[in-house]
């Protein structure tokens, strides 16, 4: 068991309880094209590994890679990379775990992190 601990000017917004192996999804509207975009990690004991990029608006994909599917939904892309410390974000994201969606504050920057 880890924790995932919300942080923003230096403070804790959160903490959630997380199982390693367990998937948190991060939820933004793309700034130029509009659409919903949804990043999915998997949690790890040292932080986050990206798993894939997904919109319904092909636009807001292809911005990021033209390397995608289409499954009669979404338009998601595999994403291959190592495990990330940290995850720094800025105005307007979302945080989903497990169908339960958390907004997170907007005019600053907010940093997910995994502690033990």
């Amino acid at each position: 068991m880890v924790v995932l601990q919300v942080r923003s000017d230096g403070g804790v917004i959160m903490n959630i309880p997380m199982k390693v192996g367990e998937n948190i999804t991060l939820s933004f509207m793309h700034s130029i094209y509009k659409g919903q975009v949804f990043v999915k990690y998997k949690v790890t004991e040292n932080g986050f590994i990206p798993l894939e990029i997904a919109s319904k608006d092909g636009a807001s994909i292809s911005y990021y890679t033209d390397n995608y599917t289409f499954n009669g939904t979404m338009f998601i892309a595999q994403l291959k990379g190592i495990t990330l410390n940290e995850i720094l974000i800025d105005n307007g994201w979302k945080l989903i775990i497990n169908n339960q969606t958390y907004t997170l504050p907007n005019n600053r920057i907010v940093e997910l992190k995994v502690v033990n």
